[in-house]
């Protein structure tokens, strides 16, 4: 792969908008006059570097790729926006660009010293540029996840003092994210299954969500192994689960126990014993849950940040997975099902045009989980999402591996610039503007404000909600 072009893009870097400093107001003029001081000696050397949060530098071309402008409101969005048209759109451009820098093909496909340069430093201005609306806070994502558990521990208020309670919860939490929206489905069906837990000890695993199989499949491998730990002082065997799920592994380690999640990482990758739960939401969003913010979530959101910049947003179809959802769709229609490709395509397109018709007229119904995307639409848009061949999760170990490197360099790129931030947060920051490229902003919930809906809904009112994240703030410090 050929490279060339890179270096020069670390000439004349542009400040991406950075409000200049300016000198402080003059005083009024009754204030009284300084006592006389000497004038400072300064030498021939620069003026020191400002030390608060500022937005990454990159260079002109750099800037260009980073489409800083689109996602910070430079440029105006459009309403309509298909998902597939919108990857074609920023793929085609990042690919043009690429090839402008020398990178042949226009995709950049692994790792690489000079490319790896641009990606970390083009993600850094990113998140960087983020944080500043976020007023330059960094830990926005890991406040936002302590507030919510501090009000899901005013509606538990047995978890407060029973560890096995608290885990149990942000497990309900993790397992019932996949392929669910925050607010409502993720922390209703999450308090719905803590609720069963409690009276149970174990996870429920029949019921409905749009990822059913692997929602029900990761709370049956939580029951399996509270039954593989239960001993005497254990009888449920909760604590030595959470010990194992705790635990650090290699992931050859786990996959040698019969672990499968665990084959998606490389072999000598440092894991917990959540990875059983995979990738996205054991190792990452779980650990999340319980203060452990280094792993990095490489979910969809972050994988089409990562491919917008690398030019890879769409691939090859996977004929296997094509044909899987075709049959699935297939026997959402049942006997009214065209029998031509075409067709089948045409009628799928109507399926997803038409939810989100509905979704606009009917959005308080679905946000407030009265009204849900039917089977046959969730069939229609993942027959088509498999045909698009948009690339929405990790290739491989190996890609995983390359992209935390990359991650890492842009974390201390953002330390560098005033930007003290876990990884989580990072993510978090890169998480939501990258929605907006696809028109998916208005549906951004986060989970203070989810949990404050349902504590809502269950009675309690705004000066119990304040005084419960009060108290989750105390208690962090």
């Amino acid at each position: 792969m050929s490279n060339g072009g890179i270096f020069a893009l670390r000439r004349g870097y542009a400040d991406g908008g950075v409000t200049p400093f300016t000198a402080d107001p003059s005083p009024p003029a009754d204030t009284p006059p300084p006592s006389p001081r000497p004038p400072p000696i300064r030498g021939p050397g620069p003026m020191p570097a400002p030390t608060g949060p500022r937005v990454v530098p990159l260079s002109p071309q750099e800037y260009a790729h980073s489409y800083s402008s689109t996602l910070y409101g430079m440029k105006p969005h459009s309403e309509n926006r298909n998902v597939e048209d919108v990857a074609t759109g920023l793929q085609q451009g990042s690919q043009a660009r690429l090839k402008a820098m020398g990178v042949r093909n226009g995709m950049i496909t692994g790792s690489a010293p000079e490319t790896d340069s641009m990606l970390a430093r083009i993600i850094a201005h990113e998140i960087s540029q983020a944080n500043m609306r976020k007023g330059g806070a960094g830990n926005w994502y890991t406040s936002n996840v302590r507030d919510a558990m501090g009000i899901a521990s005013m509606m538990h208020p047995e978890m407060q003092d029973n560890p096995v309670l608290e885990h149990a919860y942000k497990l309900a939490l993790a397992v019932t994210s996949q392929g669910e929206k925050v607010w409502p489905n993720n922390t209703k069906y999450a308090d719905r299954a803590f609720d069963i837990f409690k009276r149970t000890g174990r996870f429920p695993t029949d019921q409905k969500y749009v990822k059913g199989k692997y929602v029900n499949g990761n709370f049956q491998k939580l029951n399996d192994l509270f039954d593989s730990h239960a001993q005497e002082g254990d009888p449920h065997g909760h604590i030595g689960a959470l010990d194992f799920l705790h635990t650090k592994f290699t992931a050859g380690e786990l996959a040698k126990m019969g672990y499968t999640a665990a084959k998606g990482e490389e072999v000598n990758t440092p894991v917990y014993g959540s990875q059983i739960l995979g990738s996205k939401i054991g190792q990452g969003f779980y650990s999340n849950l319980r203060g452990k913010y280094d792993p990095t979530t490489f979910d969809m959101w972050w994988m089409r940040g990562w491919n917008r910049l690398t030019g890879n947003i769409l691939g090859q179809a996977d004929p296997k997975a094509a044909a899987k959802t075709k049959q699935a769709y297939l026997d959402s229609l049942g006997a009214d099902a065209p029998k031509r490709a075409d067709a089948l395509r045409r009628l799928a397109e109507q399926d997803s045009a038409q939810h989100e018709r509905d979704y606009k007229q009917f959005r308080a119904e679905y946000d407030a989980g009265t009204r849900v995307k039917s089977k046959r639409t969730n069939a229609a848009v993942a027959y088509l999402k498999s045909l698009s061949g948009m690339n929405d999760s990790p290739r491989s170990g190996g890609q995983r591996t390359w992209m935390r490197k990359v991650a890492e360099q842009a974390r201390q790129i953002l330390a560098e610039h005033g930007h003290h931030l876990t990884n989580a947060d990072m993510q978090a920051l890169w998480w939501y503007p990258e929605k907006d490229l696809y028109g998916q902003s208005d549906k951004n919930v986060d989970y203070a404000q989810a949990m404050t809906n349902l504590a809502k809904e269950k009675g309690y009112n705004d000066s119990a909600i304040a005084q419960a994240v009060a108290t989750a703030r105390r208690r962090s410090g």
